[in-house]
């Protein structure tokens, strides 16, 4: 084939600075308290069946406010890992 490809030029997103009281940094503040008023339980996949571990249960928070519990899960057991392979 004879054909010229025209590759379009990248345009990459905007980067934003998050500034105390700039919009973007009240959407990221108010999203980051919906999701620490509403914690989820999170699953483990295996042979494409969403189940709770049997593990000790593990809290997921966020980095820079550890009271501030994002989530939790069980971890894996032997037997979990072993279903796994």
């Amino acid at each position: 084939m004879d054909a010229v490809t025209q590759v379009p030029a990248p345009v990459n997103e905007p980067i934003h600075s998050y500034a105390p009281g700039s919009p973007e940094r009240a959407r990221l503040e108010a999203e980051l308290k919906r999701q620490a008023s509403e914690p989820v339980e999170l699953t483990q996949t295996i042979g494409g069946v969403q189940s709770a571990g049997g593990g000790a249960r593990v809290d997921v928070v966020q980095p820079h406010r550890h009271g501030a519990v994002l989530g939790s899960f069980a971890g894996a057991t032997q037997a979990d890992a072993r279903a796994a392979v």
